[in-house]
């Protein structure tokens, strides 16, 4: 009998992540998560400024979406030479200049920030750290998938004989990102059993 192979088009996490499944901080049902995609001749594109929403057809509970920042800051002061830090919170608000007081010699500095930017979701004023809808404990392990798709692909690895790389690489390909307990063939039955059950959730 000829060994399986793992031929799985799937390169990147990118590829299948345009709907998210989660977990509503609401009601505890399945929601999504969907990515704003722009479509040219059936192809999507990826936004370089990526924007969501969210959905859940069981509550319809509304979750904003906004990017939040962080900014830090780090000199020396150009009058007395002391060096300065400073670090903002997470905030929505976008600061292209920050201006700081030297606590030595009370010179104020001007100065561009480095800055942090992350999506956020909001609920009742506070942020939302979403769970994945299809997840699990496998042994000490967090076995998840972003959607059916993504369960899919785990399945095929899973279950395949070969392995192989991939020819063209361009960066770490999704299979090389998996983790040594998805990788260990001594797991393939108890995971595919896990794999079974998470996408008949």
């Amino acid at each position: 009998m000829e060994p399986k192979r793992f031929t799985s088009p799937i390169k990147y996490l990118d590829w299948i992540s345009e709907i998210i499944n989660v977990v509503c901080p609401s009601c505890s049902k399945n929601a999504v998560i969907k990515e704003k995609r722009i479509r040219e001749n059936g192809i999507y594109y990826w936004r370089s400024n990526k924007e969501y929403s969210y959905e859940c057809k069981n509550c319809y509970t509304v979750i904003e979406h906004s990017k939040i920042h962080k900014y830090e800051l780090k000199l020396n002061c150009p009058n007395c030479g002391k060096n300065i830090m400073f670090k903002h919170q997470w905030t929505k608000k976008e600061m292209t200049e920050i201006s700081i007081s030297c606590k030595l010699c009370s010179e104020t500095i001007k100065a561009k920030p480095k800055t942090v930017e992350i999506n956020a979701f909001w609920y009742k004023n506070n942020m939302v750290e979403f769970k994945y809808w299809y997840q699990l404990r496998f042994k000490d392990n967090l076995l998840w998938a972003v959607n059916k798709e993504h369960i899919e692909f785990l399945e095929d690895y899973v279950s395949a004989d070969l392995r192989e790389r991939y020819p063209k690489r361009y960066g770490m390909m999704l299979a090389e990102r998996l983790p040594k307990f998805i990788k260990n063939k001594k797991n393939r039955e108890s995971l595919l059993k896990a794999l079974k059950k998470l996408k008949e959730k």
